[in-house]
């Protein structure tokens, strides 16, 4: 059932807070829409997210959305994305996120969205890939392209919680590929993710797309950050 009767019938719930939520509400209430805890990193070239990138890769920009912090409620927006099947949340924090890129200097330099990939075994297995869901919302605000064919993932990897930097290095190399397209040599590439915590696994992407394409500029954008 669709439309207004079906939403009395069966009304939404914020994925936050768990209230109902009212017309015109979408994943998340009013008030936990307001509370979001915002980085505003789009708006700051040195931001802690590309602090944690500096000397490691070649990047323009890196940014990303919301802090992730322990014992926030806002955690339960990226288990309930990645683990419980809730897809619409990955597109709706996408299109917020990509509102604010068009308020900051980033909309000065448009991109190719191209998301981290997952394995199609695990693809098939979840649904979908949350990563790719965040890039589409993102493409929706902005109208900037959204290429998921460029790069690949090969290699399967454990589990990269509980690992320390270097372990999450290893865990991940040559975990990706990405094609040698010359169309791509000297375009803005910016990779989405939905969590960066070392960015161990953005750095294998970013290693794999600069191997394909030298000419390449790349920027990293994430709906959130682990402080």
């Amino acid at each position: 059932m669709t439309g207004a009767i079906g939403n009395m019938l069966y009304p939404g719930i914020c994925a936050v807070c768990g209230r109902e939520l009212v017309r015109q509400e979408e994943v998340l209430c009013l008030h936990c829409l307001a509370d979001m805890p915002r980085t505003f990193f789009f708006q700051r070239n040195d931001n802690p997210v590309a602090q944690n990138f500096w000397g490691k890769i070649p990047f323009s920009r890196a940014a990303s959305f919301l802090f992730f912090r322990e014992g926030s409620p806002y955690r339960k927006l990226l288990h309930k994305m990645k683990y419980l099947g809730q897809a619409p949340i990955g597109f709706f924090m996408g299109r917020l996120a990509g509102q604010e890129i068009l308020h900051s200097p980033w909309a000065c330099d448009p991109g190719i969205l191209v998301p981290v990939p997952m394995l199609s075994s695990k693809r098939r297995k979840r649904g979908y890939n949350q990563a790719e869901l965040l890039a589409a919302g993102i493409a929706r605000a902005t109208g900037w392209p959204m290429n998921t064919t460029m790069l690949k993932r090969i290699k399967e990897s454990e589990s990269q919680t509980g690992k320390n930097r270097v372990e999450r290095w290893m865990n991940i190399r040559g975990a990706f590929k990405a094609c040698d397209e010359d169309e791509y040599e000297e375009r803005h590439i910016i990779l989405v993710d939905d969590v960066i915590t070392t960015g161990a696994t953005l750095e294998g992407c970013a290693g794999a797309i600069l191997n394909a394409c030298p000419g390449a500029v790349l920027s990293i954008a994430s709906l959130a950050y682990v402080e």
